[in-house]
């Protein structure tokens, strides 16, 4: 639709990047809710603690402003136009709060326990009018109200979820960053051109910077604290989360 500025959602910002997702989570007076799905990288752990955490903003194309934004897990989902996902008043995490501001990205956190080997996350309000409060909603006629969605986040470690500070990981390029974890030193090899790297700690702030060339590169690790990183190469052209022990 057009990141900052579009005809449907209106002006904002990317929280990170230069994209995000919309969804319609409250319609009156008919419940038609959109959601967004994505499978997992891999399937999550029966009886296991995860955090879960997102950045929302309301869209400022719409006044109306609901709450009961939310993350639901399934073992599959085969969702379409026909069998759309259930809006059935349950979600394994929502939330109450009424999020009106337009202009600011608002952080959603929070953890649960998985009860089954979930393999797909689905995004949105999972419970119908009855249940939904709003704010500034004409509802006796048809209104609704929209939200951006961006940065979403599942890990088993609070601080992956919780203290990076917009910076996501993306896809694998063609080169090797070894090993995970690490201990000392870190090895870099079959890098096609030369570029330049930065190493952030768990609270976002760069903790070694410099190049790396074509040839294998070996960067001492020794000085660094026990704990979770971000290996980062061109200005976020390719980040890696990575473990110091």
């Amino acid at each position: 639709m057009g990141v900052p500025n579009s005809f449907y959602t209106g002006y904002q910002d990317a929280y990170n990047g230069n994209a995000y997702a919309g969804l319609l989570t409250y319609q009156c007076p008919l419940i038609e809710h959109e959601f967004i799905a994505v499978q997992l990288i891999q399937p999550l752990d029966s009886g296991i603690k995860y955090y879960v955490s997102c950045y929302i903003s309301r869209s400022d194309n719409y006044v109306c402003a609901a709450n009961n934004f939310g993350f639901r897990f399934f073992t599959n989902i085969s969702f379409t136009t026909t069998n759309p996902a259930p809006i059935d008043n349950f979600s394994h995490i929502h939330f109450n709060n009424i999020i009106t501001d337009s202009v600011n990205w608002m952080r959603m956190a929070d953890s649960f326990i998985a009860d089954s080997a979930y393999q797909f996350l689905v995004i949105g309000n999972f419970y119908d009018n009855v249940y939904s409060s709003v704010f500034d909603c004409d509802t006796a006629h048809v209104d609704g109200a929209y939200y951006l969605v961006d940065a979403v986040c599942v890990s088993l470690d609070s601080l992956t979820c919780y203290n990076w500070t917009g910076i996501n990981e993306v896809s694998k390029k063609n080169f090797s960053l070894y090993p995970n974890p690490a201990y000392e030193k870190l090895y870099v090899k079959n890098l096609t051109y030369d570029v330049s790297y930065s190493i952030f700690n768990s609270m976002g702030a760069i903790a070694r910077t410099g190049i790396l060339t074509k040839q294998s590169n070996v960067i001492n690790i020794s000085s660094f604290e026990n704990g979770l990183y971000l290996f980062s190469i061109n200005n976020n052209y390719y980040n890696k989360f990575l473990i110091i022990h």
